[in-house]
């Protein structure tokens, strides 16, 4: 990592609600997922949302922002499941999240599913990068390599440093997947920079893709995935994937997830 290019960011943000207008009274829901010793900022970040409501976001309309208040937290537990940390009908203060190990959350893909051909779905945009170019279409080496290098940067910044070894023979084994089947699309959004005071266009893919291949090796990476995302602007929601191994019998899936939920009431 001695020449690491950039340090990631240790959260992902992503909006739940498919919407860019939000009227008086109507819900937003927002999904943070913070990595490592960013999970010991958490009290700091909550104080920050509900600042940010106090004084609005988006576009002003009639010479004022957008408020909101946050109305829950939910920390997911190991189990996959969903407890309440913050109700703003009952207490002023957020309690304490749990931190979970990716490690001990992502298991191997049971003995008894012997799927070779399994899909991904991608539910925000996905920029995958190769030789110095945004990709068109699902690469599932760029996928892999992406999912590693988030996973060892994440280790090497945040964590106890341990790296995933033989890369090389894992990315040479990826480049043996074949695409059975593609429907993806380039799906592109705009937003203003404040810093270079314009505006701005970022794209990926979303959609699905069905490989055949060694799924059994390459599950714990792709569940990985699931969790800290693939690709580029991770921060900004981009690169969530699902991962769905195919058999005779149908769709296999094992649920597993890392996130803390804000659950947020507009305001006029």
């Amino acid at each position: 990592m001695k020449h690491h290019r950039g340090i990631p960011r240790p959260y992902i943000i992503r909006i739940l609600e498919e919407k860019n207008i939000f009227l008086p009274g109507e819900k937003l829901r927002v999904e943070l997922s913070l990595i490592g010793k960013s999970i010991e900022y958490f009290p700091y970040i909550f104080l920050a949302f509900k600042e940010l409501g106090k004084s609005g976001i988006g576009k002003k309309e009639e010479g004022e922002r957008g408020k909101f208040s946050i109305n829950t937290v939910k920390n997911m537990g190991p189990d996959g499941r969903y407890e309440i940390i913050f109700d703003r009908n009952y207490e002023n203060k957020v309690g304490r999240i749990m931190k979970l190990s990716l490690k001990k959350m992502i298991s191997p893909l049971p003995e008894e599913n012997t799927a070779k051909i399994f899909k991904l779905f991608f539910g925000t945009p996905v920029r995958l990068k190769k030789h110095g170019r945004i990709l068109d279409y699902p690469d599932f080496e760029a996928i892999i390599r992406s999912a590693v290098h988030r996973l060892n940067s994440f280790s090497y910044f945040y964590g106890n440093g341990e790296r995933e070894k033989n890369i090389s023979n894992l990315l040479e084994e990826a480049r043996k997947v074949e695409v059975v089947s593609i429907n993806t699309s380039f799906k592109q959004y705009s937003y203003y920079s404040h810093r270079q005071k314009s505006r701005l266009y970022l794209g990926g893919l979303v959609g699905e893709a069905v490989y055949r291949g060694n799924l059994k090796l390459f599950y714990p990476y792709l569940k990985a995935a699931e969790l800290i995302g693939v690709g580029k602007n991770t921060a900004f929601g981009f690169g969530k994937v699902k991962v769905e191994g195919v058999n005779k019998g149908g769709i296999i899936s094992e649920k597993c997830y890392q996130k803390q939920n804000f659950d947020f009431g507009t305001s006029s």
